[in-house]
């Protein structure tokens, strides 16, 4: 549930180990952004779907792509105007330190899709290592 009607909704495709003989390697979760009210804190899909990929009930061997669909607007941080909507400067930083991380559950080459809620033909491909290049995130080195 949204209170200002900002609307989001992720996919995460992976693979996991099949519980008994038979069972698929495959996964799709799926979930939606809420924040209630204003003076909620916000937690958006791709947040969701990391708590739960990366948790024990659904614990992934591998995130192979994110897909994130919703109306395109300004970055809050970044202030970067784009034709979709990227994962927000928490996502970005969460996804990031996970691949970051050495667990392989999320590399800095998963896939990163994104799509326009109103026009499908807008659409963005990018990796996790891409998206605090084009939010000019750097990240400094000692």
């Amino acid at each position: 549930m949204q209170y200002r009607g900002f609307d989001v909704g992720a996919v995460v495709v992976g693979t996991r180990t099949p519980a008994k003989e038979g069972d698929t390697p495959w996964a799709v979760l799926f979930d939606a952004n809420t924040k209630p009210t204003a003076n909620d804190a916000k937690w958006c899909a791709e947040q969701y779907l990391m708590d739960r990929a990366l948790g024990a009930e659904e614990r992934l061997e591998r995130i192979l792509a994110f897909v994130v669909v919703a109306q395109p607007q300004k970055d809050d941080d970044s202030q970067q105007r784009q034709i979709t909507l990227t994962p927000c400067k928490l996502c970005r930083d969460r996804m990031s330190h996970a691949a970051d991380s050495g667990d392989g559950v999320i590399s800095s080459e998963t896939e990163v899709i994104t799509a326009d809620a109103r026009e499908t033909a807008f659409r963005k491909f990018q990796k996790v290592k891409d998206l605090r290049v084009f939010h000019k995130e750097y990240i400094e080195v000692d």
